[in-house]
């Protein structure tokens, strides 16, 4: 994502847009929502670095291990099901 500034200006403007602090949406759940948008788009770093604050947010090891398959994990809420992104997050590098 590095070599892709357009990329990287996307997801900090998407991470930014959910993490304010007039989201609807609370931190915690703001947290797992910017991993597994990092997961969809295969960024390492931003997987690590978003993971850090998962779990300073208080969410468990548990939910961060089963957040590629939470839809199936009874770690998640069904409100935390309901909000995760799926594959409409991915950004073609190709074509930002």
């Amino acid at each position: 994502m590095g070599k892709s500034p357009k990329v990287f200006a996307t997801l900090a403007l998407l991470y930014g847009a959910l993490d304010r602090k007039a989201s609807p949406i609370e931190p915690s759940l703001r947290s797992l929502i910017t991993v597994r948008v990092s997961q969809i788009n295969w960024c390492k770093f931003c997987v690590d670095i978003n993971s850090m604050m998962v779990l300073k947010r208080g969410n468990s090891e548990e939910k961060l291990k089963d957040l590629e398959r939470h839809q199936a994990s009874e770690h998640f809420s069904d409100r935390e099901k309901d909000v995760q992104p799926q594959g409409f997050c991915k950004i073609d590098a190709q074509n930002p």
